[in-house]
């Protein structure tokens, strides 16, 4: 039996944010990837920006991949 835990309305309002700014770092992937950039580059770049550990180089990687992968 599963235990409901009673969330409260800041704990929503956290995860919203957060997953916003995970469309957004996202975005950044994109972006870098259509300048021509290299998955480590844009790791670096958004571990400067965001703080470490926003993202690691095997995700920007496979985000590269997908999107190289859907051009097709």
């Amino acid at each position: 039996m599963l235990l409901k835990i009673p969330v409260t309305a800041h704990q929503k309002i956290e995860t919203m944010k957060m997953m916003l700014q995970k469309k957004q770092i996202q975005a950044i992937f994109l972006f870098k990837l259509k300048m021509g950039r290299k998955a480590v580059e844009t790791t670096c770049y958004n571990n400067t920006i965001f703080g470490p550990g926003t993202a690691n180089e095997r995700t920007v990687q496979c985000t590269f991949q997908e999107v190289s992968q859907k051009k097709r």
